[in-house]
């Protein structure tokens, strides 16, 4: 699993993402999520530079993980404040 999140980390625009899920202890979960739903991770990191900031958004349906869609949107809500207030 670790090789997707190298892949993503790699991309300037996504290091700030990846810290942020480290930091809200749901990297594992991310990761997961993206395997399990089978998302080409070359067009997420496309979709991620068109649509800023929808990095959660544009990840997997949320409805369809083990967390649950209030956990996503939880994150992501937390996620959308944190880019916010860095602007």
């Amino acid at each position: 699993m670790a090789n997707i999140i190298k892949s993503l980390a790699a991309d300037n625009a996504l290091e700030k993402f990846i810290k942020f899920l480290e930091r809200n202890n749901a990297l594992e979960n991310f990761e997961r999520n993206l395997i399990e739903q089978k998302r080409n991770v070359e067009e997420y990191k496309e979709g991620c530079r068109v649509w800023e900031n929808l990095e959660l958004n544009r990840a997997f349906t949320w409805d369809y993980t083990k967390e649950g869609y209030e956990y996503w949107s939880n994150l992501n809500d937390l996620w959308r404040g944190e880019c916010e207030s860095l602007k």
